[in-house]
């Protein structure tokens, strides 16, 4: 990662060898790191800092990884957070759509870091590309109810 700015990432999982493993990796890799063990831990830290990147087990105790997805992306506090899956099994077209991108379990370390690099620079990237992309998706409601 370039520069002094190290990107955050929520590591959201009910394994807590798989937060410990995910922190360590991406900790080496410079990356500024949170880990929880559910989707209510996750929304409360959301109220002391929000992330890069959330990287999101499918399935958690209580709300599952795709309701959290769809609540980030519902919100406009927390729809600039990259979405990233970690599943271990193949998702619907539905539940796909809610991430920007999907990891399959199991997972090497080094599979885990280029993941989250790339995953986020690509995330990073198409939102410098579209960064009025809100706003006119706002001027073309309020010129719609005129």
């Amino acid at each position: 990662m370039g520069g002094s700015e190290r990107a955050v990432v929520f590591v959201v999982d009910d394994d807590p060898d798989m937060q410990d493993a995910a922190s360590l990796l991406l900790e080496s890799e410079g990356y500024a790191v949170r880990t929880f063990g559910s989707a209510d831990a996750f929304l409360e830290g959301l109220h002391e800092q929000i992330p890069d990147a959330a990287l999101i087990d499918l399935k958690l105790p209580g709300l599952s990884g795709a309701d959290l997805a769809l609540l980030l992306g519902a919100h406009d506090r927390t729809r600039s957070v990259c979405r990233l899956a970690l599943t271990g099994r193949q998702l619907g077209a539905s539940e796909a759509q809610l991430f920007h991108a999907l990891l399959t379990k199991p997972v090497t370390g080094a599979g885990l870091i280029d993941f989250v690099a790339t995953a986020l620079a690509s995330w990073r990237e198409r939102r410098a590309s579209h960064p009025d992309r809100r706003a006119r998706r706002v001027s073309r409601r309020r010129r719609a109810r005129r």
